[in-house]
């Protein structure tokens, strides 16, 4: 009995989730993580962004997923409308479009503001996070935009204490994480940096953890997979190139004289195969092949490693192989549904107040240095999403009729879904007029 109590007492004091257990079978799991998600990234960020980087450039699926976010996520751009307090100004909706639309936006006369929205967002997606530099410039505003691979923010530089602030893998940082500057390399190839203050230079970044300063490349659970996935494909292709060599290989049978260098076309050294290969082997020699086994249910398994990698990425396995041999329409739009969450928490939380919200801050201090009457405080924006394409859109028409005419939507928010601002008034008159005519017509007939 007394036995019995001792085991009941350990065993209260020993209790804990099965998934913390440190028996055995669960030995070898390592999940150390005392130091926060900084300390981790410390070590290992470089190394992460490097092997991203080498994915989306030599693999088609990586490459894939980045163009994937990049065009849902941005698309051909998240257009303003531009308010002054309250109210839309058409003077300065105009100026925002000449300006925005202008290739003189960016640092390198490349890029429109769309096309570095695009950009900064594959760049955060591949290498963690991404910098936006002011510059000033001559142009209709005064300055332009230069885009900073993740790289040039010097994320070996670690201080508690400097006379900016704290230094966190190149970000300047005030003790409550807000950031004051970052440290900038002047080049890919030099050590040397400088202190550039966060009111000339934004950080997009996905934020995953609290507290965290630099980002982590979306990549990252699925790295190893990936990495596998492309090695075993390799050795597949290879298996299956040499099974469709045909080659000949001339043998000396009298074995009594060796076949004269010159005699043998290739006679060149390195052990190479080719579709009609003819080989002179001299005499004595002889050439064997293993028989490798055969790889059964290659398919099932790249399909399910693929689909694992999708999960791991939050993207729908369609969406990342372009394989819609098993959808229907119903399980394509459940798939669809979660991925814009996805790309709407992505365009939300990182895009919009990140880069296009301090951009027009930036715009209203431009306008507000040329044209004083306008207050920079007052001068704000609405973002409308690009237009998310329609799976049935005759079903997706009727929905929007019924939610106008149950006043469940305005016209407005309908327009933006479908990808237009406010200032394209024109195209929203058809469908007004309609609606309101038809709501009469029923009204009407009561």
């Amino acid at each position: 009995m007394i036995q019995d109590n001792v085991y009941y007492q350990w065993e209260i004091n020993t209790r804990s989730f099965a998934a913390a257990s440190r028996s055995a079978r669960h030995q070898n799991w390592l999940a150390l993580d005392t130091h926060g998600i900084n300390h981790k990234l410390a070590y290992n960020l470089s190394t992460l962004r490097a092997r991203s980087r080498q994915l989306v450039d030599d693999s088609g699926y990586p490459s894939k997923a980045m163009s994937s976010i990049q065009n849902n996520v941005v698309g051909g751009g998240i257009l303003a409308d531009i308010y002054y307090g309250n109210k839309k100004n058409r003077f300065l909706q105009e100026l925002w479009d000449e300006w925005a639309k202008s290739a003189n936006v960016s640092a390198d006369g490349m890029l429109n503001l769309y096309g570095l929205q695009s950009l900064a967002c594959r760049e955060v997606a591949a290498g963690g996070d991404a910098f936006l530099r002011w510059y000033p410039a001559d142009n209709l505003l005064g300055f332009e935009i230069g885009l900073i691979e993740a790289e040039l923010v010097d994320e070996s530089l670690n201080q508690t204490t400097s006379p900016m602030g704290q230094i966190v893998q190149g970000v300047v940082v005030n003790p409550r994480g807000r950031r004051l500057g970052f440290m900038v390399k002047h080049s890919h190839n030099t050590a040397e940096s400088s202190f550039i203050p966060a009111t000339e230079m934004l950080q997009l970044i996905k934020i995953e953890r609290a507290g965290q300063i630099r980002g982590i490349p979306t990549l990252t659970p699925a790295m190893l997979d990936l990495k596998h996935l492309d090695d075993y494909q390799t050795s597949e292709l290879i298996r299956r190139r040499v099974a469709s060599c045909f080659s000949a290989f001339v043998h000396d049978i009298q074995g009594g004289s060796q076949i004269a260098e010159k005699d043998n076309p290739r006679h060149l050294e390195g052990e190479t195969m080719g579709a009609g290969t003819i080989e002179y082997l001299p005499a004595g020699k002889t050439v064997t092949f293993p028989t490798p086994p055969n790889v059964l249910g290659y398919a099932e398994f790249v399909s399910v490693t693929l689909k694992k990698i999708a999960a791991a990425i939050s993207m729908p396995y369609e969406l990342l192989t372009s394989d819609l041999s098993e959808v229907n329409f119903s399980s394509a739009r459940v798939g669809l549904v979660e991925y814009y969450k996805n790309v709407d928490a992505w365009r939300e939380n990182t895009i919009i107040p990140q880069m296009c919200d301090p951009i027009v801050k930036w715009f209203a201090e431009g306008v507000n240095y040329h044209y004083p009457k306008f207050e920079v405080e007052k001068i704000k924006a609405i973002w409308t999403a690009p237009k998310r394409e329609s799976i049935d859109t005759l079903k997706d028409v009727k929905a929007h009729v019924l939610a106008l005419q149950h006043q469940l939507k305005t016209v407005e928010e309908i327009r933006r879904e479908d990808g237009y601002t406010s200032s394209e008034q024109v195209l929203n008159t058809p469908l007004k007029n309609k609606t309101d005519n038809k709501n009469k017509k029923i009204g009407g007939n009561k």
